[in-house]
């Protein structure tokens, strides 16, 4: 469309412009805009300062509600197998390939080219999608989605394994330490946040801490809302106009699980 409206006379560009804003609306070619004009100027850091997290410490603390017994056997061996290629610095990107990320992982590192992100003490507003060597930053985030947090509490929760236990809190801990509030790529998209919420909260269901989380895990997760949670955080994919209705229904679902699981 862009090659197209290069040759366009200006009264023609002006109503390929006006029919693109038709279809898209008004309110999210507006909020582009303004998006692009703070990060630009600068504005947009001024909203979310970074700062370390508050509080450590055992965000799943070791406790027998955490144990299961119903459960189908079929499945316990693939789990456990899964659990132990985390365990052994594995992890499994976009549901299928399995890639050597280290123990503790590398918060940064895209695994299908093993370069790293350089820089990741910069503000989130100051990084772009795309780094020239690294490639698409979806490669990054995936390890910060914390899918691996929710097998592993699957895996203690049917083998009692304190060893999975262990690793997730100290992998959590380590996440914490390397991504500071609104520090780094890892902070760039509210959906990710809000996936990285969703799949602690799971891990708290999983493990029979329901409506009774740690200290430490209610501090996390706060830190990371806080950082997330205004919709005017998240950047809006150039390509689809449906990131605007994902990005407004993960966040206030996310934020609905995070008040009931975790009322005390």
């Amino acid at each position: 469309m862009l090659e197209a409206a290069a040759t366009m006379s200006f009264a023609g560009r002006a109503m390929l412009y006006l029919d693109v804003i038709r279809r898209l609306g008004v309110c999210n070619v507006s909020y582009v805009v303004w998006y692009r004009l703070s990060l630009k100027t600068g504005i947009r850091k001024r909203f979310f300062p970074q700062g370390p997290f508050a509080l450590g410490g055992n965000y799943f603390p070791l406790c027998e509600e955490g144990r299961c017994s119903d459960y189908p056997a079929v499945w316990k061996a693939a789990l456990l197998d899964d659990a132990d290629k985390i365990v052994r610095g594995q992890l499994r990107y976009y549901a299928h390939h399995w890639k050597f990320v280290g123990d503790p992982p590398d918060w940064f590192l895209n695994p299908f080219n093993s370069r790293i992100w350089p820089h990741p003490q910069q503000h989130w507003t100051t990084l772009d999608d795309f780094h020239a060597g690294i490639g698409d930053i979806k490669n990054i985030w995936e390890a910060s989605r914390f899918e691996w947090v929710v097998t592993l509490a699957r895996a203690y929760a049917v083998s009692g394994d304190e060893v999975y236990l262990v690793t997730l809190n100290r992998w959590l801990g380590d996440w914490a330490e390397k991504n500071p509030v609104n520090t780094g790529p890892n902070w760039k998209c509210g959906q990710e946040a809000a996936i990285r919420v969703c799949n602690l909260l799971l891990a708290a269901a999983i493990l029979g801490q329901w409506g009774q989380a740690s200290p430490a895990l209610r501090v996390f997760i706060a830190g990371i809302w806080k950082g997330s949670a205004p919709i005017s955080a998240m950047p809006l994919p150039r390509t689809t106009i449906m990131a605007p209705v994902r990005q407004r229904r993960c966040l206030p679902g996310g934020a609905g699980l995070q008040k009931h699981l975790m009322a005390s």
